[in-house]
């Protein structure tokens, strides 16, 4: 995929078009219209293009040999155990992780959080073997929601996306993929 917009991108997103309306999910940018399923995809490659190129950036790919999972030791939960509140909340709250994965690219190895890992458990009562369907949550479910999976043959993984990438409103760009793949304003191919 290139880092370049397509042609029809005006080069800075101040010029794109103003609307007042939500946009025609079915229209092309050149005013043609989705006719067909392979029309469809596509579209769906034209606004992947847009978004990467004004907002989110392009990623880069990591090897899926780079990544390592494993379990966080006693010590590094508690170390990694970090004070948590929303807005109206009436008192914060304390996460404390229980698995990482390791990611390396280019020499540098970064941590993603995971605040939950947990799988069903295997007995002469139930027919459960890994490998496990799993359900990713971002922030967590109740107890009695992982147990309804558990209890249905699935993973329960919940993740902590501030250990990704942070998206806080002054964006001070941490997390794992600021580590791997450092910001330098104007000098950033992936920006």
């Amino acid at each position: 995929m290139s880092n370049k917009p397509r042609d029809y991108f005006p080069e800075h997103a101040a010029d794109l078009p103003q609307i007042e309306y939500l946009p025609d999910l079915f229209e092309f940018f050149d005013g043609t219209r989705v006719k067909s399923p392979q029309g469809w995809i596509e579209r769906r490659e034209e606004l992947r293009d847009l978004m990467q190129y004004y907002l989110y950036g392009y990623m880069h790919e990591t090897p899926e040999s780079a990544s390592r999972f494993r379990a966080l030791s006693e010590a590094e939960k508690e170390e990694r155990t970090v004070e948590f509140s929303f807005p109206g909340m009436p008192q914060p709250f304390k996460i404390r992780p229980e698995a990482l994965v390791e990611v390396t690219d280019r020499g540098v190895t970064a941590g993603i959080t995971l605040d939950a890992f947990r799988v069903p458990q295997y007995g002469v009562d139930t027919e459960y073997r890994a490998p496990y369907p799993a359900v990713i949550c971002v922030g967590s479910l109740s107890e009695a929601q992982q147990n309804t999976l558990l209890q249905n043959g699935y993973a329960y993984i919940a993740m902590n996306t501030g250990s990704v990438y942070s998206d806080g409103g002054n964006n001070p760009r941490t997390g794992a993929y600021c580590e791997l793949y450092p910001y330098v304003a104007g000098d950033y191919e992936f920006d």
